[in-house]
């Protein structure tokens, strides 16, 4: 499988999103529109070493929607290196 998300591919564990997440107990987000659901908001969390956070080269992206008053949430791990193109 040829994924994008770190989360889905193995390459990242549920165990270590979670460990990344508790510095910051979930407080400490950026929040953009969703690239496709305009209505939709996405929060990146991203690490800082410096606060308590996990040296890690990725960033956990998650959002929420809603469905007959029930909630799904979606959550993904990305490279926080950029790709350089040719």
């Amino acid at each position: 499988m040829n994924s994008c998300d770190l989360l889905q591919s193995g390459a990242v564990s549920a165990r270590e999103v979670i460990e990344f997440l508790k510095p910051s107990r979930g407080l400490k987000y950026e929040e953009v529109p969703h690239p496709f659901l305009s209505d939709v908001k996405t929060m990146i969390f991203k690490t800082n070493a410096a606060c308590g956070g996990l040296p890690v080269s990725w960033y956990v992206k998650c959002y929420c929607l809603f469905k007959n008053r029930e909630e799904v949430w979606f959550i993904g791990v990305h490279s926080a290196s950029k790709r350089k193109v040719p």
